[in-house]
C-alpha cells in the first residue's frame, strides 16, 4: 500500500483531504457538544475503533484508486498503441520544429537546393528526404559555419577547458528546461535577432531523451570503454561534465548529461573543429549522400540518384566501426567491426575507378578508409583482406597502372604466387606501400595484449551490445595486423631482386 501511495498519490491526495476532513468535522462537533453541557471541558478524544468505523468507506476508495492508478499506469506504460501515440505526438512537434528552423536558416543564408521535408523513418525515427528527384552529385543543403556551434581552440587554450563555448553550453541547458524558453528566446533575440530565432528553433528540435550512447550507460560500460580505444570519449565527457559544473552551477546533474550527451551524439566534424549544426543533425547515419566541409560552410551532396521521398543519408564517422558509433551516437547500424581512416592521399580521376567497381559508394575519396567484417568464425580470410584492400590499391595507381593492374589480373590476384614482371614491379611497390600503412594502423590502434586481457575481464559486467562491439573491433584489428604482415612479406617476395635493392636503396 505504501509502494500504491508513492506512485499514486495524485489520485488518492482527494481521499486523504477528504479522511482528515472528516476528522476534523467529528472533532469539532465533539468539542461543541462538551460545551452545551456545561461540563469542565473536556478535550475531544476518539478511539481506534472509531477511527476504523469512519475511515473505513474512505480508506476502501483510496485503495480502489490507487490500484485504478497503478494498473492504468501500467496500462500507458505496456500498451503499443499508446506509446505509439506519444511517439506520433513528440514527433510530431520535432518535425514543426525542424522545419522552423530551416525555414529560419534559409532566411538568413543557409541553401536548400532542393525542397527538404521531415518524416518518420521507422528504426531511424526522425530523417529529411528531397520532395523531387535527385541526381547523382546534386549538392541538397548547406549551411555557413557562422550559424555552427562549435568548439573554440583558443578558449580551450586559455581557460583549460574542453573548449566547449560557453554560449553553447547555455543552449543546450536552456534546451533540457521548457519553462525557461521563452525568456531564453528573448535574450537572444535581444542579443542578435538571426542567432536568437535559429537557436531557439533548434533547442525545440532536439531530443528529450538521450540515445544509447556512453552518456546514459552503467560504470561497468564506461570503464570498459575508458580501458579501449574509445577511452578519450570517457575523458571527454568527464571534462565536459566538470566545465558546466564551473560555469553553470546552478544546473542539475540530469541537465548537464543531457546537455553533454547532445553534443556528443549530434556534433559532427567541420573544418577540423568538432560543432553542432543546426539542421544538419537531422539528416540520419547512412550512405545516400556525404558530407563535404570547408571553412566557409557545410554541405550535403547526393552519392547517387534519389527518388522523391527517399531518405537521404550520410555517414557520421570517418571511420564508422559499430563500437564507435554506438559509444558516440547510440546505435550499430550495419556498420563494421573495425575501419581504418586514411589520410595524405593525392586526388585522383574517379572515372577509371567507377569503371573497376570502385565508385563513391565503395571508396570516397573525400574520406577513405578500410572497413574491416569478421565472419561468423570470428574470422577474416585472407581473400577477404585483399578484397577490402582493393580500392585503395587502385586509387594509388596511376590510370595507365590501373589499366595495366586491371588487364593483366594483378588487382585479383592472390599476393603469393611468382616472380612479377618487370613490368608491374612499380605497382607492387604502391601494393607495398598500403599494405604496409594499413598494417601498421592497425596494430597502432589495437591494444597491447595486457590491455587486451583486461578489457575482456572488464567487458564480463558491461552490455552485452558494447562489450561485443568492442571485442569484434579488437579482433578484428589483431588479424589486419597479421594477415597484412604476411601479405606484405609474401608480396616482397614476388618482386625481382635488382628492383628490391633499388628500392632499398
Amino acid at each position: 500500500l505504501t509502494h500504491l501511495f508513492v506512485r499514486n498519490v495524485h489520485s488518492i491526495a482527494p481521499s486523504i483531504f477528504l479522511l482528515v476532513l472528516q476528522q476534523i468535522i467529528h472533532l469539532k462537533i465533539m468539542g461543541n457538544k462538551e460545551k452545551k453541557k456545561k461540563k469542565p471541558p473536556v478535550e475531544p478524544t476518539i478511539t481506534l475503533s472509531q477511527i476504523g468505523l469512519y475511515s473505513l468507506p474512505l480508506f476502501f476508495f483510496a485503495v480502489v484508486s490507487a490500484l485504478y492508478g497503478s494498473f492504468k499506469t501500467k496500462i500507458e506504460s505496456t500498451d503499443p498503441v499508446l506509446d505509439n501515440h506519444a511517439r506520433l505526438e513528440n514527433d510530431r512537434k520535432r518535425t514543426n520544429d525542424a522545419l522552423s528552423l530551416l525555414e529560419s536558416l534559409v532566411e538568413v543564408g543557409a541553401v536548400q537546393h532542393v525542397p527538404l521535408n521531415v518524416s518518420y523513418f521507422g528504426e531511424h525515427g526522425l530523417g529529411v528526404h528531397a520532395t523531387q528527384p535527385l541526381k547523382h552529385g546534386e549538392p541538397i543543403f548547406s549551411i555557413p559555419t557562422s550559424f555552427m556551434l562549435c568548439e573554440d581552440p583558443q578558449e580551450k587554450k586559455e581557460a583549460n577547458s574542453t573548449g566547449l563555448p560557453r554560449k553553447l553550453l547555455q543552449i543546450l541547458w536552456a534546451a533540457h528546461k521548457d519553462n525557461r524558453a521563452k525568456s531564453f528566446k528573448s535574450k537572444y533575440t535581444k542579443d542578435d535577432n538571426d542567432v536568437g530565432k535559429i537557436m531557439f528553433h533548434y533547442v525545440k528540435s532536439l531530443p528529450s531523451d538521450c540515445p544509447s550512447n556512453i552518456v546514459g550507460r552503467s560504470s561497468a560500460d564506461i570503464q570498459l570503454v575508458n580501458i579501449s580505444m574509445h577511452g578519450w570519449k570517457v575523458q571527454r565527457m568527464e571534462a565536459e561534465l566538470l566545465d558546466i559544473k564551473n560555469h553553470l552551477p546552478s544546473a542539475k546533474e540530469t541537465e548537464s548529461l543531457w546537455a553533454v550527451c547532445m553534443f556528443l551524439s549530434r556534433a559532427l566534424t567541420q573544418s577540423g573543429k568538432v560543432c553542432m549544426i543546426p539542421f544538419m543533425d537531422m539528416f540520419n547515419h547512412g550512405s545516400t549522400a556525404h558530407h563535404t566541409d570547408s571553412a566557409e560552410s557545410s554541405t550535403i551532396s547526393a552519392l547517387r540518384d534519389l527518388k522523391p521521398g527517399e531518405e537521404v543519408t550520410f555517414t557520421y564517422s570517418h571511420s564508422p566501426s559499430r563500437a564507435r558509433l554506438l559509444t558516440s551516437f547510440g546505435f550499430e547500424g550495419d556498420a563494421p567491426d573495425a575501419s581504418i581512416l586514411v589520410t595524405g592521399l593525392e586526388k585522383r580521376n574517379m572515372t577509371f575507378m567507377e569503371n573497376a567497381g570502385c565508385g563513391l559508394q565503395q571508396f570516397n575519396p573525400s574520406s577513405p578508409r578500410v572497413d574491416l567484417k569478421l565472419n561468423k568464425n570470428k574470422r577474416i580470410t585472407k581473400s577477404a583482406m585483399q578484397k577490402t584492400l582493393r580500392c585503395l590499391r587502385l586509387y594509388l595507381y596511376t590510370p595507365e597502372e590501373a589499366i595495366i593492374a586491371l588487364n593483366t589480373g594483378h588487382l585479383d590476384a592472390a599476393w603469393e604466387g611468382d616472380e612479377v614482371a618487370e613490368s608491374l614491379a612499380g605497382i607492387v611497390t604502391k601494393d607495398l606501400l598500403a599494405i604496409e600503412t594499413i598494417g601498421q594502423m592497425c596494430h597502432g590502434a589495437v591494444s597491447e595484449e595486457d590491455r587486451v586481457k583486461l578489457q575482456m575481464e572488464s567487458g564480463l559486467l558491461a552490455s552485452d551490445d558494447l562489450r561485443n562491439a568492442i571485442a569484434d573491433e579488437t579482433i578484428a584489428l589483431m588479424q589486419c595486423t597479421s594477415l597484412l604482415r604476411d601479405g606484405y612479406d609474401a608480396l616482397q617476395q614476388r618482386i625481382p631482386l635488382h628492383i628490391l635493392q633499388h628500392m632499398k636503396t
